[in-house]
Parts: structure tokens; C-alpha cells; sequence
């Protein structure tokens, strides 16, 4: 199934911003998915106040990819990218 994503959703900062990180931890050799509240809010035609992203990455390997991090739960696996 292809999901078109309409432009009010594609030129949204906090997309393209969440956007990056999944390409950046793509990139990097991990899968990255968009995950949570934000796929279900899309399928609903509702904005959401966040975006997760699902990956194989260990937490560890997050805080190297990126600069700015944040563990939040990261006995869970929980990590906000800033």
C-alpha cells in the first residue's frame, strides 16, 4: 500500500524535520520508520503534536549519529533528537 502524504503535511517543518532524522539514521545503516500517534493522526486526516520514528538502532547508536539528544527512557529504547 503507497500512502500518499498531502503538502500541507510535506512542507510542515516538524515533518521535514523528523523527515531528516529518519533519512539520517537511514543513512547511517538502521531502518527508520514513522511509528505512534503521528501515523494514526495521518491516516485520520489529524495534525499531531510529535512525530516517532521506530528503529533498530540501539540508543547508543542514536546519541553518536546525532548531536543533540536526549535519553528519556532509554532502558526503553527512548531517545528525542533535538
Amino acid at each position: 500500500m503507497k500512502l500518499e502524504i498531502g503538502n500541507q503535511i510535506k512542507t510542515s517543518g516538524m515533518f521535514l524535520s523528523a523527515l531528516a532524522v529518519a533519512e539520517k539514521i537511514s543513512a547511517a545503516g538502521f531502518q527508520a520508520y514513522f511509528a505512534g500517534g503521528f501515523v494514526r493522526d495521518l491516516l485520520l486526516g489529524n495534525t499531531s503534536g510529535d512525530i516517532d520514528i521506530a528503529t533498530d538502532a540501539h540508543p547508543s547508536q542514536i546519541a553518536k549519529t546525532f548531536t543533540r539528544t536526549v535519553p528519556v527512557g532509554e532502558h526503553f529504547g527512548v531517545m528525542i533528537v533535538l
